[in-house]
């Protein structure tokens, strides 16, 4: 074979091997970059070594791998608990993560929980401020309710309120008013109340950043007609390599 063709069929060879070899690579990473994830969750939020973590390598491994980073990727966690009491599912994505994100920045990272019909009140109590004693989600809009004596009778009001977030801050909006069945406006239920529902019953903007992590920002809250909701936010690049962006923000923070 004339040297020209030995270099040609060497070089096809070289370039075969190293296809084979980044291949295997990459099915390497696959499988064993999710597990080490999984663990590094764990030991951020405390969950036990049994606890079910889904994550999902979206594009190819290797070349972030080169590098030190890991993504696009998107993580799973059902049956989290958060706010004390509520069960949720955690959904986080980010474009890219390093192997060691405690001490790294990752981009673009956006995360969400999905509140079941089953552990709303905990929304409920926080978008009321405690006043309702009952609500649930109907019809893409969140309905609360108190029952009260009025006129020496138990009387069950129900107000139904719009929720949206603008630069991290939630305004909501009464929509519709009822009690006994009756349509009333804000003024005459706040009349027959004495004043006691109407924080709840006059449009408003709630501070929510006393309420999360300071590399937290809300930036929406979507109402189901199953009767779940789901909030969703965006999260700071060092949130899990900064500790003032894990501790509890401020109402008078930019933004909150």
């Amino acid at each position: 074979m004339p040297r020209r063709g030995r270099w040609f069929a060497l070089t096809l060879w070289l370039i075969a091997g190293f296809a084979v070899l980044a291949g295997t690579a990459e099915l390497v990473l696959r499988a064993i970059i999710p597990t080490i994830v999984a663990e590094q969750i764990r030991g951020q939020l405390q969950l036990a070594p049994d606890a079910v973590i889904d994550v999902e390598l979206e594009g190819p491994a290797l070349i972030p791998a080169l590098s030190g980073t890991v993504g696009p990727i998107r993580v799973r966690v059902p049956n989290i608990r958060v706010l004390d009491s509520v069960n949720t599912t955690l959904e986080v994505s980010a474009d890219s993560v390093p192997f060691n994100p405690g001490s790294g920045w990752i981009n673009s990272a956006r995360g969400s929980v999905l509140i079941p019909e089953s552990s709303i009140d905990p929304l409920i109590a926080f978008i009321s401020q405690d006043v309702a004693d009952a609500g649930r989600v109907r019809e893409n809009v969140l309905e609360v309710s108190r029952t009260m004596e009025l006129l020496g009778e138990p009387t069950t009001m129900s107000v139904q309120l719009s929720l949206e977030v603008t630069d991290g801050r939630v305004r909501i909006v009464p929509i519709a008013i009822q009690a006994a069945g009756f349509d009333l406006t804000a003024e005459q239920l706040n009349e027959m109340t004495g004043g006691s529902l109407e924080t709840t019953l006059q449009p408003q903007e709630l501070c929510v950043r006393d309420r999360m992590p300071a590399g937290i920002t809300l930036t929406r809250i979507q109402l189901y007609p199953s009767g779940a909701a789901r909030i969703s936010a965006d999260l700071a690049g060092d949130i899990l390599s900064n500790p003032s962006q894990q501790k509890p923000g401020a109402c008078g923070a930019a933004g909150g």
